[in-house]
């Protein structure tokens, strides 16, 4: 039976310089406890459905159960990876992200204006994410792990569940946001660019609806 090598928790990508305004206690429980247990959880689900029996319905089922579990965290999984690589900057965007900010937002303000309105509205996560589809720049408002933009690509990922913050700040999101900001690092996003060739296929699609 073919089974999947268990995912492990990238060490390498939790913030080591410490952080305006969001604490190590704040990164190590949120890195340690939150993120670290949706990895295992993960890998419980995929050893548990290699003995499971692969029958279910729409209703309840062990299957469904599993597959809902297992894809909840999936998600969460790869926005934590993200949201941690995209912490340890100054707030400044540079390079391709910059760029493209600037076209499909009118100016780097405007976006951090929009971005900031639709992270606190958020009870889960807000991504700038790139459109597959179209080769544009979306701000993305996700109440759940599960809930997202098909056919697209996180750049920039902000984490507003109170997980993220209730250790430095209890329920003020406010100044979360604030120091998020003054830690974002667009590092992530040019990687991911870069990584998906998402330059040249932007090109491809502005053209062709030019």
């Amino acid at each position: 039976m073919a089974t999947r090598t268990p995912k492990n928790v990238r060490t390498e990508i939790k913030p080591s310089k410490p952080l305006q305004g969001i604490s190590k206690h704040q990164i190590d429980d949120h890195f340690d406890v939150k993120y670290a247990g949706y990895v295992n959880c993960f890998n419980q689900i995929e050893e548990k459905k290699q003995d499971a029996q692969p029958s279910g319905g729409p209703n309840f089922s062990e299957w469904r159960e599993m597959m809902l579990e297992q894809e909840r965290c999936f998600n969460a999984i790869t926005l934590h990876e993200g949201y941690f690589q995209c912490l340890g900057g100054n707030g400044q965007a540079n390079g391709t992200i910059k760029t493209w900010i600037d076209e499909d937002f009118g100016s780097f303000d405007r976006w951090k204006e929009r971005f900031t309105a639709t992270g606190a509205s958020a009870r889960g996560w807000c991504v700038l994410a790139f459109s597959l589809s179209d080769g544009r720049l979306y701000n993305v408002l996700c109440d759940e792990h599960m809930i997202g933009l098909w056919n697209s690509v996180p750049l920039v990922i902000l984490d507003m569940y109170e997980h993220a913050y209730y250790i430095d700040y209890n329920s003020n999101s406010k100044q979360y946001l604030q120091a998020y900001h003054n830690n974002l690092s667009f590092d992530f996003a040019n990687r991911s660019i870069e990584n998906y060739n998402l330059e040249g296929l932007r090109k491809k699609m502005l053209v062709a609806k030019s």
